[in-house]
């Protein structure tokens, strides 16, 4: 199920969020405009995000919330998580969040998805869990208990290496016709060469594939969602072909595949 909704508006992304909740595959944003170009633009996503959801797991999909968040602490071995979603990615990621403590490794996430939705979620997600959760900003450090997510379609995000690392958003055309790049996130964090732990979850196309692989090729500890239990697998797919994961989870094993790779116990 696909819905359209208008994103400019605080009902608006309310009402799309709980249509997520109800089972929608994705959201689409009603046009703003009656351009041939923004027609064109519109016919070609809207067309991908039908076949996808033609294709999707969304009927074997269970129903998650972040209300409450996880309790514990967390002693941390200095490993910083780097995930990447988008088509369903919404429904992933609250599910994943909410098992993450108050003080959670440092997270970067790339999510495609409108702005305005991204931004009622990260609000939403702030005041439920235990940990904090934050829209990328440039020169913000990844530090313990705080979740940047980025989501600007007109900007890319990389890591910057320091004590401790930094994020830093880039004026670049698409790559590979997606911004922000998942795949361009990964290769910054293998470049910077420090421990660090990378998922691709449930999308559309192929990003996070080749960037995931940079990263285990540089030590890095690497995981798809499995494709079972992804509502877009895509992604996922993608990533697994090339040898890019070093395992295929469900989210549950997943989380706590990830929280392992990054605690001292």
């Amino acid at each position: 199920m696909a819905t359209t909704a208008n994103p400019l508006t605080q009902s608006g992304t309310e009402t799309s969020l709980k249509a997520y909740e109800l089972g929608a595959v994705e959201c689409f944003p009603k046009p703003l405009r009656a351009t041939l170009e923004q027609f064109n633009k519109n016919v070609s996503k809207l067309g991908k995000i039908v076949l996808a959801a033609a294709n999707s797991n969304v009927r074997d999909r269970p129903r998650h919330s972040a209300a409450g968040g996880a309790e514990t602490q967390f002693d941390w071995n200095g490993h910083i998580i780097a995930m990447s979603a988008s088509m369903g990615g919404i429904d992933a990621l609250t599910a994943i969040l909410s098992h993450w403590p108050v003080n959670c490794p440092p997270t970067i996430i790339t999510l495609q998805a409108e702005p305005a939705l991204v931004a009622t979620l990260i609000a939403r997600l702030d005041g439920d869990l235990k940990c904090s959760v934050r829209a990328v900003k440039d020169g913000a450090q990844l530090t313990q208990g705080i979740v940047h997510i980025a989501a600007d379609p007109e900007r890319h995000v990389v890591l910057e290496p320091g004590q401790p690392p930094r994020i830093r958003l880039v004026e670049r055309e698409p790559i590979d016709g997606v911004r922000p790049c998942a795949n361009l996130l990964y290769g910054t964090v293998a470049r910077a060469g420090i421990p660090a732990v990378g998922a691709v979850l449930t999308g559309m196309g192929e990003d996070g594939a080749k960037g995931l692989k940079l990263m285990r090729d540089a030590g890095c500890h690497t995981f798809t969602q499995d494709r079972g239990s992804a509502t877009v697998a895509e992604a996922p797919a993608a990533a697994i072909a090339i040898g890019a994961a070093e395992q295929e989870l469900a989210l549950d094993p997943l989380i706590a595949a990830i929280l392992g790779c990054c605690s001292t116990s």
